[in-house]
């Protein structure tokens, strides 16, 4: 039986949730354990971790872009809105200048994933986070 739209996103927004948190455990920390929220620099373990979204996962253009996801502390990503202003410099001084603004603009830009796509990332996230652990 084939898995609703709904339940593909929600198949994928695990895995992907657990490929970025990983993904920057890895790059703040060199670890898998622990990683640096992007909005206020507290060093969190990875079980206490989230995936926040600069723009809002209500945005499918950038709900799986990867330069809008990154790892945050749940106390910056649920009690504080997800510091989008702290997030956006954050942004910025990663990818360069105007990112966040790009992203901006992006999730703006309506668009409803196909079955396929979501099952194709499905798919590529899953690996990638098989090559991580």
């Amino acid at each position: 039986m084939k898995l609703t739209i709904p339940k593909l996103k929600n198949k994928l927004d695990r895995i992907f949730s657990r490929y970025i948190r990983l993904r920057d455990c890895i790059a703040t920390t060199g670890t898998l354990d622990n990683g640096r929220c992007i909005t206020c620099g507290k060093i969190i373990t990875f079980k206490s971790s989230h995936a926040g979204h600069f723009q809002s996962r209500r945005y499918g253009s950038t709900r799986y872009h990867e330069k809008n996801v990154k790892l945050q502390c749940s106390y910056c990503n649920c009690f504080q809105a997800g510091e989008q202003y702290a997030f956006s410099k954050e942004i910025d001084r990663i990818y360069g200048k105007g990112t966040a603004e790009e992203l901006e603009q992006l999730a703006h830009r309506e668009y409803h994933f196909k079955r396929y796509e979501l099952e194709e990332l499905i798919k590529y996230y899953t690996a990638k986070v098989k090559e991580m652990e």
